[in-house]
């Protein structure tokens, strides 16, 4: 997937992507028609990366586009990546009693 920084777009194009709704495309044109469309991208895949663009038309005459997309992991400032530690879950878990009185309603399914 080729990217363009948003700080090298010429003025005219970064101010309409400030101004863009999410639903609604910009068109690049050249002479009479349309070469290209910009779309902003959903908030739910800011962390993708699309692998294709396809495109059909119905037989009514609309255009579908489909975006094949995997999403991206990134490392998260301040992620703790530290591999587990053998006794780090010590005394997280609290034994009640001490006595096998609350296994007598399994006595069945251990015989």
């Amino acid at each position: 997937m080729k990217t363009i920084p948003v700080e090298h777009l010429n003025e005219q194009l970064a101010k309409a992507l400030e101004q863009q709704d999410e639903h609604e495309a910009i068109g690049l044109t050249k002479d009479a028609g349309t070469v290209g469309w910009l779309l902003r991208v959903p908030e739910a895949m800011r962390d993708t990366e699309a692998q294709g663009v396809f495109c059909g038309e119905s037989p009514g005459g609309g255009v579908v586009f489909i975006v094949h997309a995997r999403h991206v992991m990134r490392e998260r400032p301040g992620a703790d990546l530290r591999s587990p530690v053998f006794g780090a879950g010590r005394g997280s878990m609290t034994i009640v009693s001490d006595d096998e009185e609350h296994l007598e309603d399994f006595r069945e399914y251990m015989e």
